[in-house]
């Protein structure tokens, strides 16, 4: 009996290995590639904006004879939102922004008492001010991931006041403002500090057509001048967006 137990054993051990020699090594363990999450930039957005604005409102008067000769900056905090949408194809984002901006403080008073307004040889004082530019443009971007450089352009409408006043014993008081159209221009930088949240910092250029608007001057007599608005823009907001990305998941990359 017990030689037959032993025969036994070692015929199958005898087979097991033979079996194991047909089906040859098992080829070795290799560990599944990590994935790489890419962030896609694609869906609508909307956010707020804060920082600063430096404005050269170029004034003067179109009519013949005029006194009124102003050159006038501006520089003031500014604020307003956004909204857009954007697209991204592989690393290349293409989109579509709107925007308002209202600037913030005094107006920018005339440097010297010294100007002529009104009446030849004439002193007096003055201010201008940019209240609000409204824009539409598109985007272009690079986004490798979660950072996104750009460049920007397109429409703006700025809305831009003047004062003055004369500094004689009945003194005459004139207003003036415009609403110029006009373009802008401009670049960023923008990260995704999560799936929805995006933080980011804007330079924008505007330019405005020249625009004559019909100023008032009252006082001790009411008259109309004409005034010419020739103002240029500057911008750098920092920015915070929310994207809703509905159905733009992050994708999976092996």
């Amino acid at each position: 009996m017990m030689k037959t137990v032993i025969a036994a054993v070692v015929l199958s051990t005898t087979a097991v290995s033979a079996f194991a020699a047909d089906m040859g090594a098992r080829a070795p363990y290799t560990k599944a590639p990590a994935i790489a999450q890419v962030y896609d930039w694609s869906g609508f957005y909307v956010g707020g904006d804060l920082g600063g604005q430096w404005s050269d409102i170029g004034l003067s008067s179109p009519a013949p004879g005029a006194t009124l000769f102003y050159n006038a900056r501006h520089d003031s905090f500014a604020a307003g939102g956004h909204a857009g949408y954007q697209h991204q194809w592989g690393q290349f984002v293409l989109g579509v922004e709107g925007a308002y901006m209202a600037a913030f403080g005094q107006p920018d008073q005339l440097a010297t008492q010294s100007i002529r307004i009104f009446v030849p040889g004439g002193t007096g004082t003055a201010s201008a001010k940019l209240r609000d530019i409204w824009s539409v443009g598109g985007r272009v971007g690079w986004a490798p991931n979660n950072w996104m450089v750009y460049a920007i352009g397109g429409y703006a409408s700025g809305s831009f006041a003047f004062n003055a006043a004369s500094g004689t014993i009945n003194p005459l008081v004139e207003h003036a403002s415009a609403r110029p159209d006009g373009f802008y221009i401009g670049g960023g930088v923008e990260y995704a500090v999560a799936q929805n949240w995006i933080v980011g910092l804007e330079y924008r250029h505007y330019e405005f057509n020249a625009k004559a608007v019909t100023g008032v001057i009252s006082g001790a007599v009411n008259l109309l001048e004409p005034v010419k608005f020739e103002p240029k823009t500057d911008v750098v907001m920092g920015r915070l967006s929310y994207r809703f990305n509905w159905a733009t998941p992050v994708v999976a990359k092996y």
